[in-house]
């Protein structure tokens, strides 16, 4: 059975219908100015049900507009859309969540190019314009600050009027613009104390003699320059950086000469007799020859090729092939050391131990 009519509550007079199982009434409110649509599950006799659900608004000047679901009840829109104002203060154009700013476009905000979605995003902003804050309390601070990107409870809480940030649960850091900063560092809540990140490894960026560097948890990049004597070759995913000093071979002599001498090398004459070690034709400057005695039976003789001579001391060999450096027979040990100090034609005694007569 089903009453349909007028009820009074209060003051109130309500259009109300009765059934044996639930019951509706809608009206204004004479007391707060306030319409209401309320349902019951049971009947409530002469008293205005006000169990959920229900629908006020609010008459007063605000007009808050309440919708009070039953229970887990959810409130749908099934079609069209939630069309609100521009953001132009925290309590116009706002998406609240138990009354504080959760969702807008920027207070103060007529472009729509910013986007700050949290319990308190953004609230600050007076003319900053293409943020985008996601988080609790992200952006919190900013006034003018523009372009930055914030994700994570309180990124970019330090900003006020810096931009082109993107910050990922950091701070950021006051004064500093156009920067990128993942991570807090330390081992606390919120804080991360190691970095992984897919895609880096064994991927081949091309031939390029660079490598990452850090400092403080800044990331960079140096070129590594060749110094003297060493060569950096990159390659796909390699880099190889190797001595470019010519290398210097000793060799035992045990047969006879006359021998040619190679550039940066050293013979160890081992035998019974006077042994000849030549220059070669072409010698660059700074090519060293070594030559020493190993035993005391035998000694060597450092000749000339054509046009050739040898400083030592205050002494210089006779030019050609009649001059040479001689080490005295029997003499162990002796040695000498030189140097070509003009290509293919002088050459100069750097070291040398025993008895050596300039020819």
């Amino acid at each position: 059975m089903s009453n349909i009519g007028n009820v009074t509550f209060g003051e109130t007079i309500y259009l109300y219908e009765e059934t044996d199982a639930s019951s509706v009434a809608i009206g204004i409110d004479s007391d707060d100015q306030v319409f209401k649509l309320s349902t019951s599950l049971s009947v409530a006799g002469d008293t205005l049900p006000s169990t959920n659900p229900n629908f006020m608004i609010d008459t007063a000047v605000n007009g808050d507009i309440t919708l009070s679901p039953n229970g887990s009840g959810k409130t749908d829109i099934l079609n069209g859309n939630l069309n609100l104002p521009n953001t132009s203060s925290l309590t116009n154009g706002m998406v609240t969540m138990g009354s504080s700013p959760f969702a807008h476009i920027g207070v103060g905000g007529t472009a729509k190019v910013s986007t700050y979605l949290g319990i308190n995003s953004g609230i600050a902003v007076t003319t900053a314009s293409n943020n985008t804050g996601l988080g609790q309390a992200t952006l919190v601070s900013v006034t003018s600050g523009s372009y930055n990107t914030a994700v994570g409870t309180g990124a970019g809480g330090s900003l006020t009027n810096e931009s082109s940030n993107i910050l990922i649960k950091n701070l950021g850091t006051v004064g500093e613009s156009h920067a990128i900063r993942i991570g807090t560092p330390g081992s606390g809540n919120g804080q991360q104390d190691k970095c992984f990140i897919a895609g880096i490894d064994g991927v081949n960026v091309g031939s390029v003699a660079k490598v990452v560097t850090e400092n403080s948890n800044q990331l960079g990049t140096a070129t590594i320059t060749a110094g003297t004597g060493i060569t950096v070759t990159p390659g796909a995913n390699t880099i190889t950086i190797a001595s470019s000093a010519t290398s210097f071979t000793w060799s035992v002599i045990t047969a006879a000469g006359p021998l040619t001498m190679v550039p940066n090398n050293g013979y160890i004459n081992n035998t019974a007799f006077i042994n000849t070690f030549v220059y070669p034709v072409t010698a660059a400057v700074g090519d060293i020859f070594r030559v020493t005695q190993m035993n005391s039976g035998g000694s060597w003789s450092v000749g000339q090729q054509a046009g050739q001579s040898t400083i030592m001391g205050s002494a210089t060999t006779t030019v050609g092939g009649g001059g040479s450096l001689d080490s005295q027979v029997t003499t162990q040990g002796a040695c000498v050391e030189i140097v070509c100090i003009v290509a293919n034609t002088q050459f100069m005694v750097i070291s040398s131990m025993g008895n050596i007569n300039v020819i």
